[in-house]
Order: structure tokens, then sequence, then C-alpha cells
């Protein structure tokens, strides 16, 4: 008998819950904050977000359409960094030897303080369109130090 009212009582406290979950709209344990991520220089047609890599409070983003600086079309990626409860762009990425139509920022990884950028149609010696891959590592200033 105790084990029926024992039943009868967690599958009331059990429905009670789901009916909670569902008329709250609380489906997950999870909550999640949004952030959007724009260039500092937006440029039209840049496909920015194009790729996107993320390591701890660092994320890359790839617009292989993006940068004017050098050459129209040349890519470029975006670094950000998160800082409390905001992303900070802090460095834009430009191919050393950018060129029309490169996608440089076509694909982007990171882990930890090292970035690798691809440019799907970048040039090699005389070779065009053959791809490269360009890998850049961020310096660690030690104030006070050597």
């Amino acid at each position: 008998m105790a084990q029926l009212i024992f039943k009868k009582a967690f599958f009331r406290f059990f429905v009670v819950g789901l009916l909670i979950c569902l008329c709250t709209g609380t489906t997950s344990a999870f909550s999640y904050s949004e952030s959007k991520l724009t260039a500092d220089d937006p440029i039209q047609g840049a496909e920015f977000g194009r790729s996107v890599a993320i390591d701890g409070n660092i994320v890359v983003i790839g617009a292989a359409e993006g940068s004017d600086e050098v050459a129209v079309g040349a890519g470029a990626a975006y670094v950000f960094k998160r800082i409390g409860n905001a992303y900070v762009q802090e460095a834009k990425l430009i191919a050393p030897d950018a060129e029309l139509g490169a996608e440089f920022g076509r694909a982007v990884a990171v882990k930890g303080n090292v970035i690798v950028v691809g440019a799907r149609f970048a040039s090699s010696g005389s070779v065009t369109r053959a791809g490269a891959a360009y890998i850049y590592k961020k310096k660690v200033c030690v104030q006070g130090g050597i």
C-alpha cells in the first residue's frame, strides 16, 4: 500500500513539473545568451561569418570576400576576444601577399594563441589558385619581465 501511495505521489510530482516546464517554455537545464558579432569595418558582400572557430575566449571569423585594403575581395579574418559578457574585435588579419579572389578567410581555426587561416585560391609562386594556409601566432607581452 505504501508503494502505491509513493508511486502516485511521484507521478503527480513528475506531471506537475512537466506542466511547469511546458507552460514556461523551459525545456532545458541550459540557458543561452546571445551576442551578434560584426566587423568594425563591414564590407558589402564580404561573407563575414563564412567560417568561424572558437577556443576559450577567442573567436575567429572569416570573411572570404572581405578586405579592400590591399586587394578587393582578397578576404580577411577577424579575431574577437571575450571580455566579461562582451566580445571585442582584437585584430583583423590580412594575408601579407593578399590578392584579388584568394578567399583568405574561407577557412579558419584557432587553438590557444595560434590561428590558421585558409585561402583556397591563393597563388604559390607562379602557380595561380594553388591555395595556401597562413599561420599566425599571438605574441604574449610580459610587463616587467624578460
